[in-house]
């Protein structure tokens, strides 16, 4: 099965070893375990050295298993306008805070309840997890909010900072850092499992498809920022990865690419 499931990988830029396929298999049972108590979960996506085959070998200090958890958080949009019009008149809703407080604090519980199962089968595998000193956040695990809606302001902003750093297409992409906006992006192309996943996948490049040639344009920028933040970028977890050319060059090849399981 591990055999099986290299091979296929393999084509698919992605060399981890049977150890950390092992925890990727161990994570994916945790999501169906998430999954039955919050539907809105909709997958996970590994990244990082387990990805690639360059994990720490030191049993004493071993590399972490870098992770991002998707949910849907279409419920926990609020319908309640802030302002209402009454008799020609704005005034303020009453409902509103309240619905909004209510469902911030569901959503959080998701989070908190979906991190705590994940951190726990990862602290049973000998994982560690980390957090931030300050405040004790996760860094481990990152969260993403896959719904239509988020989806189409994080593309809407993508393409503004594309337009910006090409001048609308004249210029070539320069590449120096992949920021926090552009990660809520690119990990949804990373190695994933959950259906949910591969729709919201599907849904991005439909909307690209849409925008013909700038869709294209947008896609093409999404592959090198892909390449740049996985095999380009230079750091010390990276030396050694060889060069991987085969990621997808139109949004027809990546939707065989990156919707085929």
């Amino acid at each position: 099965m591990f055999g099986d499931a290299r091979r296929s990988l393999e084509t698919k830029r992605f060399t981890p070893t049977t150890e950390s396929l092992g925890f990727m298999k161990d994570l994916r049972e945790g999501l169906l375990e998430i999954q039955r108590v919050h539907p809105e979960v909709q997958g996970l996506a590994f990244f990082g050295s387990r990805t690639t085959g360059l994990e720490r070998n030191d049993p004493g200090n071993p590399s972490d298993m870098d992770v991002v958890l998707f949910y849907d958080g279409s419920r926990f949009i609020s319908h309640e306008k802030n302002l209402d019009l009454v008799g020609g008149r704005l005034t303020v809703n009453p409902r509103y805070q309240p619905e909004r407080t209510r469902l911030a604090k569901e959503r959080e519980t998701l989070i908190d309840h979906a991190k705590h199962i994940l951190s726990q089968r990862m602290t049973g595998l000998g994982l560690s997890i980390d957090l931030e000193a300050e405040t004790g956040r996760n860094k481990t695990i990152s969260v993403v909010d896959i719904s239509p809606t988020v989806t189409d302001s994080v593309l809407a902003r993508f393409e503004r900072e594309v337009d910006r750093d090409t001048n609308f297409g004249k210029q070539p992409l320069k590449l120096d850092q992949v920021g926090p906006e552009d990660y809520d992006l690119l990990s949804r192309f990373y190695l994933s499992v959950g259906e949910g996943v591969y729709q919201n996948r599907a849904y991005i490049l439909d909307r690209l498809e849409q925008m013909g040639a700038n869709g294209e344009r947008y896609f093409q920028a999404i592959m090198a920022y892909l390449q740049y933040s996985e095999r380009t970028k230079t750091t010390t977890k990276r030396e050694g990865l060889t060069p991987f050319p085969h990621y997808p060059t139109t949004i027809a090849k990546a939707r065989e690419y990156f919707l085929t399981k």
